[in-house]
C-alpha cells in the first residue's frame, strides 16, 4: 500500500466547499424586521416626541401601515431634518427608520441605524439582546463580518442556546481567517444542536473540518472527522479520516490489509491495483477466500492483466482446496493448545461468507487464549458487523484498548458499526 498522505489535497476540496457554504448563508429578512417592529413598539411606550417630530412620523407610520415603504422613508426623512430633536426623538426616527430600511432591503443602512441606538438610554437591558441579533444578522448580510463578531457574542452571552448564531459568528470569524475563533464556535454550534436533540448540519461539520485543517490541528480534525462520519457515513469522509490515521496505524506496513478491510468496508473508491495488492496480502495471511472476493471486485472494475489472471486462478485454487478441508481444520482447532487455529478458522469461514460461524469458532478461540487476543477481537466484531449485529460490533471493537497496535483500527471500525 501506498502510504504518502492525501489528505492535504483531498482537504483542500473540503476548504473550497465550506467556504462557498459560508458565503451562502443568508439573513431572514422577515425574522429581523419582526425583530425590528418588536423593538419599536416597545420602544413606543417610552417618552413622548414633539409636534414637529410626531406629525410627519405619523404620517411616516400610516405609510408603512400600507406597505408603502418609500414613502415611510420620505416622512422619516422629513422629521429626521428636524432642528433641535430630544435625545428620545432622534432614538425614535432613527428606530423607525431601520425599520423601514430593512423592508426596502437597505440592509447596510439599516444596520447602521439600528447600531447607533444599542447603547441608547432608551433601549432596556432585556431588549438588548435581541437587537444584537439583528444588527448581527443586517451586518451577516452585508458582509461586514467584524461586525458579526461583534455583535453576535453579544447576543450570545445571553443566549447561549443559539445554534443558529453560534453559526453565524463561526461562519464570520471564518471568513476573516480568524480559525480558532471560527472552531470554537461552529463547535459551540455542534455541541448546542446535539444537547437539543438535533442532528448537526453536514456543512457545519465541512466548515469545522476546514477551520481545523487551517490552524493544521491534527487532533481537532481528526475529531470532526469522527464526527462527520458517524452522522454522514460518506465514502469522501471516510477515505480522509482513514488517510489521517493510516501513517500512525500502518507506519511498518504491517495493517495494509486491515486498511484496505476498512476501506472497502466504507465504500472507498478502489483501483484495479489496490485489489490486486489485497488479493496477494490475503493469500499471504492464509485466506484464498478473501484474495477470491478480491480478484472478482478487480474484474469488475475492469481489470484484465496477465497478472490479474494468475492471481485470480491462484486465489480459485486455493480456496477451493481451503473450503475441502474447513471441517478438519475446525476438529483439528477444537483440540489444539491455545485459541489460535479456532481464531484462523473462524476467519476462513468468514471470508467464505459465513459469519456466524465465524463468531462461533472465534469466541471459542477467546476463551482458549489466542495468540493476539486484540487481532482476535477485531476480527470478532467484522464477523458480528457481517452478520448485521452492529451492537455487538460496537461492544467488542470498543473492548479493545486505546493503547493497543488494534487500538486505532478498533475505533475506526466502532464508527462503521455506529453507522449501520
Amino acid at each position: 500500500m501506498n502510504n504518502d498522505n492525501r489528505f492535504g489535497r483531498v482537504s483542500m476540496r473540503v476548504l473550497t466547499l465550506a467556504c462557498a457554504l459560508a458565503f451562502g448563508a443568508a439573513v431572514l429578512p422577515q425574522s429581523i424586521t419582526v425583530a425590528v417592529a418588536q423593538e419599536k413598539e416597545k420602544a413606543a411606550k417610552g417618552p413622548s416626541v414633539g409636534n414637529k417630530v410626531g406629525k410627519p412620523l405619523k404620517a411616516a407610520q400610516e405609510a408603512m401601515a400600507a406597505k408603502n415603504w418609500k414613502e415611510a422613508k420620505l416622512k422619516i426623512d422629513e422629521a429626521n431634518a428636524v432642528d433641535g430633536k430630544t435625545p428620545y426623538e432622534t432614538f425614535a426616527v432613527t428606530d423607525m427608520l431601520a425599520f423601514v430600511q430593512v423592508n426596502l432591503a437597505d440592509y447596510a443602512g439599516a444596520a447602521k441605524s439600528y447600531e447607533s441606538t444599542i447603547n441608547s438610554e432608551f433601549v432596556t437591558a432585556d431588549q438588548k439582546p435581541g437587537r444584537a441579533k439583528s444588527i448581527a444578522q443586517l451586518f451577516y448580510q452585508t458582509k461586514n463580518y467584524a461586525k458579526v463578531t461583534t455583535y453576535g457574542p453579544m447576543y450570545l452571552k445571553d443566549n447561549p442556546s443559539d445554534s443558529d448564531m453560534q453559526m453565524m459568528v463561526g461562519q464570520a470569524y471564518y471568513l476573516q481567517n480568524d480559525f480558532p475563533n471560527s472552531a470554537k464556535y461552529l463547535k459551540a454550534a455542534i455541541d448546542t444542536a446535539e444537547k437539543a436533540g438535533k442532528t448537526p448540519k453536514e456543512d457545519w461539520l465541512q466548515l469545522l473540518m476546514s477551520s481545523e485543517y487551517e490552524q493544521n490541528n491534527v487532533p481537532g480534525l481528526t475529531n470532526a472527522l469522527q464526527k462527520i462520519v458517524a452522522i454522514y457515513p460518506k465514502p469522501q469522509y471516510w477515505e480522509q479520516l482513514i488517510q489521517m490515521n493510516e501513517k500512525e496505524i500502518n507506519d511498518s506496513g504491517k495493517f495494509d490489509l486491515e486498511i484496505y478491510r476498512i476501506r472497502m468496508a466504507v465504500g472507498a473508491k478502489m483501483e484495479p491495483d489496490e485489489y490486486r495488492e489485497i488479493a496477494e496480502l490475503a493469500i499471504q495471511a492464509g485466506l484464498p477466500g478473501e484474495a477470491q472476493k478480491a480478484m472478482e471486485l478487480a474484474a469488475a472494475s475492469g481489470a484484465k492483466t496477465e497478472r490479474d489472471t494468475r492471481l485470480t486462478t491462484m486465489a480459485k485454487t486455493q480456496a477451493d482446496s481451503d473450503k475441502k478441508t474447513l471441517a478438519q481444520s475446525e476438529a483439528s482447532a477444537a483440540n489444539a493448545a491455545t485459541g489460535e487455529p479456532l481464531v484462523k478458522t473462524g476467519e476462513a469461514y468468514l471470508t467464505y461468507g459465513n459469519p456466524t460461524k465465524a463468531i462461533e469458532l472465534i469466541q471459542a478461540g477467546l476463551k482458549k487464549g489466542p495468540k493476539d487476543a486484540d487481532r482476535a477481537k477485531l476480527r470478532l466484531g467484522v464477523a458480528q458487523l457481517e452478520a448485521k449485529q452492529s451492537s455487538e460490533a460496537r461492544r467488542t471493537f470498543n473492548s479493545i484498548p486505546a493503547a493497543s497496535p488494534y487500538g486505532k483500527l478498533a475505533k475506526m471500525w466502532a464508527l462503521v458499526a455506529a453507522s449501520r
